[in-house]
């Protein structure tokens, strides 16, 4: 008797594993035949049927199976927590081998390769990565270029089909490497599919050639990448669609003929606001002290640095701090630092805390990319005017920097007729109870005007289908009928229908649909339906969020308005789409200056460029270059077939005569001829910040 194991793949998923005893001829069990026939014939689900009704069937017997032994396992295996614990290992070890950060474990793109790595050993066995994967050349000649194609067709095809088309939204940035001397623009489109989701898709990101970035260099390049989407109908895409991009000058002006920027207020926070700004400096250096002596590990929560990569930096550090107050406090009483919190004043912090947090609610709401949010850019605009308000409860520094921050919100911060419309298009918001009369009154000429375009454009693509339609034969009427005496005042089907709707004027139709809806009562709108309930990550509250893409995808009652609203709730309110895609080079260079903890690894030459560029920058940071070299390897040059040539005893001489090193050195300077440092701390430190506009491209 021999034991042997039997394993069918199932699609490529799972394996029926049945383990039998075997027995000679005369005694094979006949229920396994049966059990793989069944499992040949028609798969796993009759091979259950099989099983539950073969168990269920079979007597009872009171004598060892042990000779008659069946085993049926399937389903994903459990993996020891040995092996679970050498892949790690092994992980941790390649990633230290590349230098890359461990982080990268937790990425989308790790994942997919993990995922298909392990799903590739399970269909094919252990194999040798070097002979599976192709070197980075064959990928980038042959697979990149089909895997962009695909999926450029992929988005052509959905941008095609989109109900608003050729109405879109896009969002495009700018970014330069000061340090190569290279600049690239990106282009994202944003519209709401025929479910009635919001859908983005990044057009491209494409090195910018031009040596001046001008109005017209850079809506050239705009069209180049939308050519390759929308082909004959990039005019027409580019006419009708709406751009929202940084406040940028040139790219601004390449969309639109631009706007008159007025020149910043200047405001110094440090001689106006001392006590804030004391505050600030102090609980920064608290930070740095608790990040470089380990002590932040002690805190139930930690304190936050200010980095400048993050947007709201400041209020997180000053969160932060009054999350662990007592705390710190406590350590720094125990460590002899306690002289560290003298200038904090922690109603100061708090001051400042309640200052800045509507603004930071208002960042994260306008650069969500999954929810539309052009729809509360005016009730936003208004909240935030009251909170610039000055009450009088307020302190004196309060009180400057909420008049400094008017004025740069008046000139920053500016709405037009469409974000009212947008409003108009949340029933909620329908009395636009925020805005002016004035405001009020164009908004909804202004839609107005948009139900009637609608209208228009039903009523020329309906004549253009009439003329198209072919015309009924004509039948043969026979032999002419006696007519009635009434026959001239009696009705006829030949006539036009008076009563037609066709015959309203677009005005009066588009009057009439859109005071149905302004006028309509929040119960016959249904809207509770369409209120979710979230929890929120800072407060830990329950909040209510209103779906208006779910009550306009059933809003057939305003069909012209539905399409409007598919239309205007697709243009987001910023173009953090395209932000996240470029890291900023001088907020990376910011954030190595702030860290104490920075590593940079590259070949020789560079880090002696590196070095002199970042001591001659900041003299107030003391760099240290390592005495290991990673993967030595020495270089010389070699004359072959020199004869009786002289040029090797001419290049002796420049090497001799130390040249040939002060050639290579002026080199290694010149890679940062052109490179320009981040702003030092004390520069530009609270500068005003710009906000985006939405604008046309035309």
């Amino acid at each position: 008797m021999s034991n042997q194991n039997i394993d069918f793949p199932m699609n490529g998923k799972m394996k029926w594993k049945i383990q039998t005893a075997h027995h000679p001829p005369k005694q094979t069990s006949p229920s396994l035949k049966s059990w793989i026939q069944c499992l040949l014939k028609d798969g796993t689900t009759a091979l259950s049927r099989h099983q539950n009704s073969a168990c269920s069937a079979a007597p009872k017997s009171s004598k060892s199976s042990s000779n008659n032994q069946t085993t049926l396992n399937f389903g994903l295996k459990n993996v020891p927590s040995g092996a679970v614990a050498a892949l790690n290992e092994d992980v941790v070890i390649g990633l230290a081998q590349d230098l890359r950060p461990l982080n990268s474990v937790g990425s989308r793109g790790f994942l997919k390769i993990a995922k298909s790595l392990i799903h590739f050993g399970a269909m094919y066995g252990d194999q040798d990565p070097k002979s599976i994967l192709k070197h980075r050349t064959t990928l980038k000649r042959e697979f990149l270029p089909k895997l962009v194609d695909a999926k450029r067709n992929d988005i052509s095809m959905l941008v095609g089909a989109a109900p608003q088309f050729p109405f879109f939204a896009f969002t495009s940035d700018m970014w330069s490497d000061k340090y190569r001397q290279r600049s690239f623009l990106s282009l994202s489109i944003h519209y709401i599919n025929n479910n009635w989701k919001l859908t983005s898709h990044m057009l491209g990101v494409d090195e910018f050639t031009e040596d001046h970035k001008t109005t017209i260099n850079i809506r050239q390049q705009c069209r180049q990448i939308l050519s390759k989407f929308f082909g004959n109908n990039v005019d027409d895409v580019m006419t009708n669609s709406w751009i929202v991009t940084d406040s940028a000058t040139q790219v601004a002006n390449a969309e639109k003929n631009g706007r008159e920027i007025h020149p910043k207020k200047f405001f110094s926070f440090k001689e106006s606001c001392p006590r804030f700004h004391g505050a600030l400096v102090s609980i920064k250096d608290v930070v740095t002290y608790f990040k470089q002596s380990s002590l932040n590990s002690k805190l139930t929560s930690t304190l936050k640095q200010e980095v400048a990569t993050r947007w709201n930096r400041e209020l997180i550090m000053l969160e932060s701090y009054l999350k662990a107050a007592s705390e710190v406090q406590n350590l720094l009483l125990q460590n002899g630092k306690i002289n560290k919190l003298s200038t904090i004043d922690n109603e100061s912090v708090k001051e400042l805390v309640d200052f800045l947090g509507p603004f930071e609610e208002c960042t994260k709401v306008f650069s969500q990319d999954s929810q539309p949010t052009l729809y509360q850019i005016a009730p936003w605009f208004h909240k935030l005017h009251q909170h610039l308000e000055i009450n009088e409860d307020d302190s004196d520094e309060l009180k400057l920097l909420k008049g400094q921050a008017m004025i740069c919100f008046a000139e920053y911060c500016k709405t037009s007729t469409m974000h009212y419309v947008a409003a108009l298009l949340n029933p909620k918001f329908r009395k636009l109870k925020f805005a002016s009369e004035e405001k009020k009154a164009e908004a909804r000429k202004e839609m107005k005007q948009l139900i009637m375009g609608e209208i228009e454009k039903e009523r020329d693509q309906a004549g253009k289908d009439a003329g198209h339609s072919e015309k009924p034969r004509p039948t043969d009427p026979g032999p002419e009928a006696k007519k009635s005496r009434f026959a001239d005042i009696e009705d006829s089907d030949t006539e036009e229908n008076s009563t037609e709707i066709g015959l309203a004027s677009s005005s009066d139709l588009a009057i009439a649909e859109m005071n149905k809806y302004l006028d309509a009562k929040l119960t016959e709108l249904n809207i509770d339906s369409f209120l979710i309930s979230e929890i929120s990550d800072k407060e830990k509250e329950s909040q209510v969020h209103f779906d208006i893409l779910g009550f306009w995808c059933g809003a057939t009652k305003f069909p012209h308005l539905q399409k409007i609203a598919q239309r205007l709730l697709a243009i987001p309110a910023s173009q953090s789409t395209d932000e996240r895609v470029f890291p900023s080079t001088w907020a990376t260079k910011q954030e190595l200056v702030e860290c104490g903890n920075t590593v940079f690894i590259a070949s020789s030459d560079y880090i002696e460029a590196e070095y002199q560029f970042l001591t001659k920058n900041y003299p107030w940071h003391k760099f240290y270059k390592g005495k290991e070299v990673l993967r030595e390897c020495a270089y010389g040059v070699v004359f072959r077939s020199a004869g009786n040539s002289k040029l090797p005893s001419y290049y002796r001489s420049l090497v001799e005569t130390g040249i040939q090193g002060r050639v290579e050195e002026e080199l290694n300077s010149r890679l940062n001829l052109f490179r320009d440092p981040g702003a030092p701390e004390y520069i530009n430190k609270y500068a005003d910040v710009e906000f985006g506009d939405a604008i046309g491209f035309d």
